[in-house]
């Protein structure tokens, strides 16, 4: 078993990789002349779907099934509207550089999703 600390590396590295299929993903859906809101949906959507598979691979070492599958989507779903409201709240209310609000958002959501598929999703069965 996995330590937290560990699976929190591991997490990184996978959700690092996971936002580059995200941002390549647009880029070339972009490209191909996509609208700008389907292509972020479809590379944000594959990207959740490549996380999922190393999330449960290499962070929590457990088999892919489409219970967890779901849980992990609502949990990204959850980090996609906590960003947004983070990311809106301090550009918006507290007058933080978009840039600066933008990051906040992605480590605020990144803590939540991280938690939420260590607590929930990912859970130790005893």
């Amino acid at each position: 078993m996995r330590s937290v600390p560990e699976k929190l590396a591991r997490y990184v590295c996978t959700g690092g990789l996971a936002a580059i299929v995200d941002l390549g993903g647009f880029l070339l859906l972009s490209r191909l002349g996509w609208p700008l809101v389907v292509a972020a949906a479809a590379s944000f959507l594959v990207a959740m779907l490549f996380h999922y598979v190393a999330a449960s691979r290499i962070v929590f070492a457990h088999a892919l099934s489409w219970s967890r599958f779901a849980s992990f989507a609502l949990a990204s779903l959850l980090g996609l509207a906590v960003n947004t409201g983070v990311t809106s709240a301090a550009a918006y209310l507290f007058a933080l550089a978009p840039p600066w609000a933008k990051v906040l958002g992605i480590g605020v959501a990144f803590a939540v999703n991280f938690s939420v598929n260590l607590l929930v999703t990912f859970r130790e069965r005893h």
